[in-house]
């Protein structure tokens, strides 16, 4: 179980064909701390995301993704408040 306010990190796919699909959605579920998660929440990565990392860029975790381009990564900064900010690569 994680404690509410913290974060983890899952990727997986939605076909069988072992690819992420192109318009995959990063999903936030935040813990309620009882075991059961709030709604998810679906953020825009462009580039099918092959990597999600959650890190601090800015005093509030914050979600990277890295693309299967070269030097295509994007980050969604997190607003302190459990959202997070659009996509900028």
């Amino acid at each position: 179980m994680i404690p509410p306010g913290r974060l983890a990190v899952n990727r997986g796919h939605r076909t069988g064909s072992g690819r992420l699909p192109a318009d995959y959605l990063v999903a936030v579920l935040r813990g309620l701390g009882n075991g059961s998660f709030q709604r998810p929440v679906g953020y825009t990565a462009d580039g099918g995301p092959s990597a999600v990392a959650i890190t601090d860029l800015n005093a509030h975790p914050d979600i990277v993704t890295g693309n299967p381009g070269p030097d295509d990564a994007y980050v969604m900064r997190g607003e302190g408040t459990g959202r997070f900010a659009p996509a900028a690569s």
